[in-house]
């Protein structure tokens, strides 16, 4: 019976299979996790929820109304704080 090969044609091509549906599923947990990535999180950036020297994340280039960023992590407060504060140009 070890010998057989229709089984170990079978236990081939159910390995191959297998390991052809893991890797697509890694991909999908990949690029999710790229998605995710794309943001710095409040930690890296120093996040508070309160201003600094009068700057806030409503002040700031990066903010989008009413309580996103293009670069942090959402949810931000408009009165929130981060590294990452950029005035507008006058």
């Amino acid at each position: 019976m070890a010998n057989n090969p229709n089984i170990h044609c079978r236990r081939i091509v159910l390995q191959s299979g297998l390991g052809m549906l893991a890797a697509g599923v890694g991909l999908d947990v990949r690029r999710a996790a790229a998605m995710v990535d794309d943001r710095l999180s409040h930690s890296l950036v120093q996040y508070q929820d309160a201003p600094k020297n009068g700057a806030t994340c409503g002040k700031c280039v990066q903010f989008v109304a009413p309580n996103a960023c293009t670069i942090i992590v959402s949810p931000i407060s408009p009165n929130g704080w981060c590294l990452a504060f950029a005035p507008p140009e006058s």
